[in-house]
């Protein structure tokens, strides 16, 4: 358990969040970055990422969100467990969630391990529909949870709202090679068990979070 002046003082290395996450990268260097993928974010604007997603994603609807501070301020007062608090913050994160709004389904890059590729697959977890949760779903937000906490882009494009699942594609510009790579897996899943049609899949930005809380 964590108190939220834990939480605060953790806000300090947020900036490394990224880096601690995948695969112990507290020494992540250049040359690392560039085998797995990581981009500067720098200036980096909200066009720009709703852009990358307008353009490169392989579904034909969608909703195209990013999270800003008010999430983390949000995780810091709902989630307790220090391990559920470090989930909730990783760059690449799938979230399946059924019509009840329950989460069934929870991928974190953290857990997925691999170099120079995460292996999102590694327990054949993309084998079934929904995939087998990779990660222990125990202490998550729940989806009201984060859906108040989404900034919408300008453009969103799903067209109806009767699904079966939804599903939450956290992603980052700084882990771009990755993150295409987890929507990848989710897309070919959907593709394979002819459920593409009966989905809502949400892609959240986590890149204007990083920029607000360093």
């Amino acid at each position: 358990m964590h108190t939220k002046k834990d939480i605060h003082y953790s806000k300090q290395f947020i900036i490394g969040m990224i880096a601690i996450s995948l695969l112990s990268f507290s020494s992540c260097n250049k040359f690392i970055k560039s085998v797995y993928g990581i981009n500067e974010v720098g200036s980096i604007s909200i066009s720009f990422l709703d852009s990358f997603i307008t353009h490169d994603v392989v579904f034909s609807q969608y909703d195209n969100y990013y999270l800003n501070s008010s999430y983390y301020s949000l995780i810091s007062d709902s989630i307790q467990d220090e391990k559920y608090f470090n989930y909730a913050l990783q760059p690449m994160q799938a979230m399946y969630f059924n019509k009840e709004d329950v989460l069934v389904s929870y991928h974190v890059n953290c857990n997925a391990g691999g170099f120079p590729n995460l292996k999102w697959n590694r327990d054949d977890n993309f084998g079934v529909f929904p995939p087998k949760t990779q990660t222990e779903i125990g202490g998550c937000l729940s989806k009201k949870s984060i859906e108040s906490s989404l900034n919408p882009f300008k453009i969103i494009s799903t067209k109806h709202d009767s699904f079966d699942y939804t599903i939450y594609i956290l992603w980052s510009y700084q882990m771009l090679e990755q993150s295409k790579r987890l929507i990848e897996f989710v897309a070919n899943n959907l593709d394979q068990y002819k459920m593409t049609e009966k989905v809502k899949i949400a892609f959240i930005n986590m890149d204007v979070l990083y920029k607000e809380v360093r």
